[in-house]
């Protein structure tokens, strides 16, 4: 039998132990069905041969064109089921409709049986003793070999048993003979026997896909549950760093970032631009607005400042409304006063908030590495002293730590 494959719905999905147990027994329905329709061939094509050496085997004796009647009728109910087969392997979605497969393979069985049965019952060739045996002797052989292919569906299993040999045996039974009523309690025995053995069979298969399943089940679980945890672990991380407002780095992740940063640009000869952005008058604005609108405008400000700042910047809020901006790689200090200046200019523009319509203005320090510091503390300190010088000067304004034209003498000579 081949190993389960996992349903998604029940994979992925949290039910009630009730529910998980009618999902995966619906599966193993499925699993038996298929493993049973799979290696019926091998039993269509006994049933065939066996029907044949009967009719070879009997026909010499009395009733000819019942026993023909009957061998075409069981050529029939064979083909037909062979074709339940081929529709089943072939459906798309058999598990749609797996009670219905499930009850017309039984059917197929119980006719099958009846077939069989009818022999028993009406052509048993009591008179002539090699005629009799080769009959009993093909019974039980078909009737063993249908244990195997039949007891995964162990209805299926006790129609044709019990269709197949009950009218046998009631006809020994009531035939004349001691030896007929022995052979009769003989097959009794053999019936229950191979029903003892059916239902065994059935427990042993249905016990270990279901031990299957509970497996996969599990493992599935350890698996959602280990990826629940690396999620979480990411998004604790992710806290940890970032400013919950905002979204942007914090403190902890600029200073790591920024030291990053600047052993980058060392090894690379490059240079590095810190600005330093406070807003104008903010604790204004949350004095006349109340600190829920202040949040809001703080977001929106943010918003605008990554649309202008490039790609690979680090941007991150210090606390209240600092927020820093790391430039690497920089070739010419003009290229950071313009972005600088269009920040400005971004935030200048009015902000609609709710009902309100807010401006503001930001003053910008920016420290130039490696002439305003080789550090993050240095470097830090000297934009915030240029932002100040901003800000003292009336705001909505940028102003570099040192000046403009020593700060590219010192870029040539770094490089």
């Amino acid at each position: 039998m081949t190993a389960p494959v996992p349903d998604e719905n029940i994979m992925r999905h949290n039910v009630p132990n009730g529910r998980l147990s009618l999902l995966i027994q619906k599966k193993i329905d499925l699993e038996l069905i298929t493993h049973i329709f799979k290696q019926n061939d091998v039993g269509f094509f006994a049933a065939l041969f066996a029907a044949t050496v009967i009719l070879v085997g009997l026909y010499p004796g009395h009733h000819p064109k019942i026993l023909t009647a009957w061998y075409i009728v069981i050529w029939m109910v064979t083909l037909l089921r062979f074709l339940l087969v081929k529709m089943f392997l072939y459906s798309i979605f058999p598990e749609v409709n797996i009670s219905l497969w499930k009850g017309l393979f039984i059917t197929g069985a119980l006719l099958s049986g009846m077939c069989w049965g009818f022999l028993c019952s009406y052509l048993l060739p009591y008179d002539n003793l090699m005629q009799l045996t080769l009959t009993l002797f093909i019974i039980a052989g078909m009737t063993a070999g249908a244990v195997p292919m039949l007891s995964g569906i162990l209805w299926a299993s006790y129609a044709y048993l019990i269709t197949s040999l009950v009218p046998l045996i009631a006809t020994l039974i009531w035939a004349d003979g001691s030896e007929f009523v022995l052979f009769g309690i003989s097959l009794l025995v053999y019936l229950l026997y191979l029903i003892l053995i059916s239902i065994n069979t059935h427990t042993i298969i249905t016990n270990t896909l279901g031990l299957q399943y509970e497996n996969i089940l599990l493992l599935e679980n350890l698996s959602n549950a280990k990826r629940a945890l690396e999620e979480t672990n990411v998004k604790l991380d992710h806290a940890a760093k970032h400013d919950p407002l905002t979204n942007l780095a914090n403190r902890s992740l600029f200073e790591m970032s920024f030291s990053s940063a600047i052993l980058r640009v060392q090894q690379e000869h490059k240079g590095l631009a810190l600005l330093y952005l406070d807003i104008d008058k903010f604790k204004e604005v949350n004095d006349a607005y109340g600190h829920h609108v202040g949040d809001l405008l703080l977001q929106k400000i943010v918003e605008r400042i990554i649309r202008k700042v490039p790609e690979k910047s680090i941007t991150s809020r210090l606390g209240g409304d600092e927020i820093t901006i790391i430039i690497e790689n920089v070739d010419n200090p003009d290229q950071v006063a313009e972005l600088a200046k269009n920040i400005c200019a971004s935030l200048a523009k009015p902000f609609d908030i709710q009902d309100y319509n807010i401006f503001i203005t930001a003053s910008i320090g920016i420290s130039m590495f490696p002439i305003d510091g080789r550090d993050t503390d240095m470097l830090l300190r000297n934009a915030d002293k240029a932002m100040y010088f901003a800000k003292e000067r009336g705001g909505n304004n940028y102003h570099f730590n040192t000046d403009i034209s020593a700060i590219k003498n010192s870029f040539i000579t770094f490089s």
